[in-house]
């Protein structure tokens, strides 16, 4: 026992002697940090773009450019640029409110908004006549002709120079129809020519 004795007083001086020093010491001190280096500075040489001089445009120029388009138009066929369900008649071209939905309460009149191109132009004296004559067929969603109107609506416009926008307001109040599936099918006719363009709208008369 006294063996065992000695041996515990001797590793309690040892560690002693540890923690002394431990405590002397303290821990150890760090490594120096090294210095940062700093990157080279990269240095860009500057480009210098060379000046773009575009050609002066004179009001003769865009004349005659509106001239090109105006012979254009009236060499191609008449067609209808854009044809949508509208919520009310629209004010002035491309001033429509789009209808969220092809499908009608019995009763209400339906707007379609429409833009033909390729009309033509009819020169009298120092003026030009234009406009389109618009026919009308009601059909069942399989076809079948339910009725239908020679010269439903007709637009006609005089005016010192060739007007290259034109603008449809149709109104249809297809009263009496049953609930169920219907196409109207509008057919234009050039005014100044014999070009005819035709076009149809699906739609349905709710319950």
């Amino acid at each position: 026992m006294r063996a065992i004795s000695v041996r515990l007083v001797a590793l309690v001086i040892i560690l002693g002697l540890y923690s002394n020093a431990y405590a002397q010491w303290g821990t150890p001190a760090p490594s120096p940090a090294k210095p940062a280096v700093a990157s080279p500075a990269i240095s860009l040489p500057a480009i210098s773009l060379p000046a773009i001089s575009l050609p002066a445009i004179s009001l003769k120029d865009v004349d005659a450019l509106r001239s090109a388009v105006t012979d254009a138009e009236e060499k191609m066929p008449l067609t209808v640029r854009r044809a949508i369900f509208v919520t009310e008649p629209a004010p002035i071209i491309g001033d429509w409110s789009e209808r969220p939905s092809n499908v009608f309460k019995a009763g209400e009149v339906i707007h379609t908004y429409v833009e033909p191109v390729g009309y033509t132009w009819k020169p009298r004296g120092d003026m030009y006549d234009f406009g389109v004559n618009v026919d009308l067929v009601l059909k069942t969603a399989d076809g079948k002709i339910l009725g239908g109107q020679e010269n439903f609506s007709h637009v006609k416009f005089s005016n010192h120079m060739k007007i290259q926008e034109l603008m449809l307001n149709l109104n249809l109040s297809p009263d009496g129809f049953p609930p169920g599936k219907y196409i109207v099918e509008y057919k234009l006719h050039d005014q100044g020519s014999e070009k005819v363009a035709t076009f149809a709208q699906p739609f349905s008369i709710s319950e």
